[in-house]
């Protein structure tokens, strides 16, 4: 253990030693502030490395002219140069300095922004060298990223269609940069605050971008990355607020928020949080961190201080605390989704030895299994599959449960999808790896979501089911007239021109009664005109429950690991 008294640190006392000393601090507007006291006040504590953490300076304009001009007079204000010459400054922009106030990245003028900020901080790199700000640093046990969420905001979709934030190259230096270090403690540093307490309106934030914060936190606990602490700025206040990332992460993540350096409060910042330990406002602020130590037994002291270097709050994370496995229910897991008046119960399969970042598979029932109880679903086809061989199923199992057996699953699109994202993010799958499949009723389901959301889905696997829904409904189905091939045909065709070349393993009975192979093969035909190469399983004299036998099969479980694996 260490052997130093804390009650010294934040006083004039020696620090312990080996410890690292820096400090953190977001909207500095010297025309606010003209003595940038609270920067002083930083450079006089004496720190290793100093982090800015956006608005810093305040520019508002994409003109090369002003943008050249600000940078250089807050880079040459007298206590920018205290700082400066005590330790490296590293930084990040947020939207103010970035160009205009709650800019993205679709801003015009962003490359004569880069231009101007990769001039005035020459000590560090920017990005990956044409794009982005995004830098990162180390000293002694602690390693800080400096997260660019400006540059591709909004630039980029992932796979649901769903904007981006910090854009692909970003994630995988942060990803990549993560799994490397050994530090003892690493500090993600970003211009926008992490958690949802926000004044009202406010559109700049991680939580308007929930599925990219929920993919930081799943990235985290698949990674087993330990000694995570968020910094922020932006909104103000000091604050911290942590984070019950227990479930995903294995432990708490805290996020200290320290906003202005030098600006007005955001008295309307002032928001509630359930997770909300402490909030001021103060005009000229700074953070001060100390770590010292190593490994399990390392200790980070964070600081609140004032422009005279007064510290008015301060919390300890010892990096013992910062580990942990996350934790998830495992195996059938019930749930419940409102939409409107109308709750939806619906159930999930959580693989025993299930990891985040996993696959999902949404699994689609047949007419037999509607209902509202949420459970009749798992009775046959895929749920019991995987109690059978759980070893070949990897994967988050998604099963919603269709109301009416008279409605096809196109009819509830909206909800099927919505349960889909929420488990996915609930559990942790990766939303870039998943299939789906499904029986009868739920075989047309599988090929017509997959027909209108191709990018959401890298398998389909179609069992007993039909391209087009009953011309006049279930109420009013006539079989010949519905599963004739007059009707059925026209609407393979969009099914083939949509998926391309996704995998696809469809399988029918030659001797179903209820639905005819024939509704299979024309898809697989017109998939096949289409230049793709589908799998097709025709089982001898088997009749409607052709799942049960293609559930059982290995290599199906095989087909939809090796579809859903990373890329």
């Amino acid at each position: 253990m260490l052997s130093f008294a804390l009650a010294l640190l934040g006083t004039q006392a020696e620090l312990p030693v080996p410890s690292t000393k820096l400090v953190f601090a977001s909207c500095a507007n010297e025309r606010m502030h003209p003595g940038l006291a609270a920067i002083a006040a930083a450079a006089a504590w004496r720190p290793d490395a100093a982090a800015l953490l956006g608005d810093t300076p305040y520019i508002d304009s994409t003109d090369p002219g002003v943008l050249a001009e600000r940078h250089r007079s807050f880079r040459d204000h007298p206590s920018m140069a205290l700082l400066r010459g005590q330790c490296t400054v590293y930084a990040v922009w947020d939207d103010h300095d970035f160009g205009l106030n709650n800019t993205d990245g679709n801003l015009p003028g962003k490359q004569a922004a880069r231009a101007a900020f990769v001039a005035a901080h020459p000590e560090q790199a920017c990005g990956d060298g044409k794009d982005g700000v995004w830098t990162s640093f180390r000293r002694g046990e602690v390693q800080v990223w400096l997260l660019d969420a400006r540059w591709n905001a909004n630039t980029e979709r992932d796979a649901q269609g769903r904007p981006g934030l910090l854009g692909e190259a970003q994630w995988r230096w942060l990803e990549e940069g993560l799994a490397k270090s050994d530090a003892s403690f690493k500090i993600l540093g970003s211009g926008m605050v992490f958690n949802d307490a926000t004044r009202p309106g406010k559109t700049d934030y991680w939580g308007a971008w929930p599925h990219e914060r929920q993919r930081l936190f799943r990235m985290l606990g698949a990674r087993r990355i330990q000694g995570v602490v968020l910094a922020s700025g932006d909104i103000h206040r000091s604050r911290l607020v942590r984070h019950d990332t227990r479930d995903m992460v294995g432990y708490e993540l805290t996020e200290l928020v320290t906003s202005p350096a030098a600006q007005k409060v955001g008295a309307k910042a002032d928001a509630s949080h359930a997770n909300l330990v402490f909030d001021r406002g103060m005009e000229q602020t700074w953070m001060s961190i100390v770590v010292a130590g190593k490994g399990e037994d390392a200790l980070l002291v964070a600081e609140f201080r004032d422009e005279t270097g007064a510290s008015y709050f301060q919390t300890r994370l010892w990096a013992k605390h910062l580990r942990g496995e996350p934790r998830m229910q495992k195996g059938f897991v019930y749930e419940e989704s409102r939409f409107g008046e109308a709750t939806w119960k619906w159930a999930a399969h959580v693989p025993r030895d299930w990891q985040p970042g996993g696959p999902a598979i949404l699994f689609l029932h047949g007419r037999g299994e509607c209902g509202v109880d949420g459970q009749l679903q798992l009775a046959v086809g895929l749920p019991p599959a995987l109690l059978r061989a759980p070893a070949d199923w990897p994967f988050l199992v998604v099963c919603p449960q269709k109301p009416s057996p008279d409605e096809d699953w196109e009819h509830y699109e909206r909800q099927v999808l919505a349960i889909l994202d929420e488990a996915v993010e609930r559990h942790g799958a990766d939303p870039a790896r998943v299939a789906i499949t499904g029986l009868s009723q739920g075989g047309h389901g599988a090929w017509e979501l997959a027909r209108r959301h191709p990018a959401r889905f890298r398998a389909v696997v179609p069992m007993c089911g039909y391209p087009a829904a009953p011309l006049r409904g279930w109420r009013e189905f006539e079989p010949r007239r519905d599963f004739g091939l007059e009707h059925q045909s026209p609407a393979a065709a969009p099914i083939a021109d949509a998926l391309g070349s996704t995998p696809v393993w469809a399988v029918h009975g030659e001797a179903d009664a209820a639905v005819p192979a024939s509704l299979t093969q024309v898809v697989v035909e017109a998939l096949r005109a289409q230049g793709a190469a589908p799998r097709l399983s025709l089982y001898p004299n088997v009749g409607h429950d052709c799942w049960t036998r293609a559930y059982a099969d290995p290599e199906l479980a095989r087909f939809l690991r090796e579809s859903c694996a990373p890329r």
